[in-house]
């Protein structure tokens, strides 16, 4: 998902709009950027990605049916949807298998 970026002004005009919907702002990250740690060997490597907020509202805006009403219904937009709503599963799978680890860890 982190080719999926905003790619022009106008898409950042849109965005910005749909972002300020008192529906989409519970749902959209705060914080400027994700700390992910990682092994490799013995030694723990810690990298920090920028947070996507464009995917969060393609699929917000897909949800309530908007994508057409901010002028987003195209072949590019078709094809990041598509991607996201693939990886679907297997984020829900890891979102799973990290709450069942820190109940385990909680007990």
């Amino acid at each position: 998902m982190k080719n999926i970026k905003v790619r022009s002004k106008d898409e950042l005009t849109k965005f910005a709009e749909l972002k300020k919907k008192d529906d989409f702002a519970t749902a959209i990250p705060t914080c400027g950027k994700i700390e992910v740690e990682e092994k490799v060997g013995k030694e723990t490597v810690k990298s920090e990605f920028p947070v996507q907020v464009k995917p969060v509202l393609l699929l917000l805006a897909h949800m309530h049916g908007l994508l057409k009403e901010y002028d987003l219904d195209n072949e590019v937009i078709r094809k990041e949807m598509e991607i996201i709503l693939r990886n679907i599963p297997a984020y829900l799978d890891i979102a799973i298998m990290i709450t069942m680890f820190l109940n385990q860890e909680a007990k």
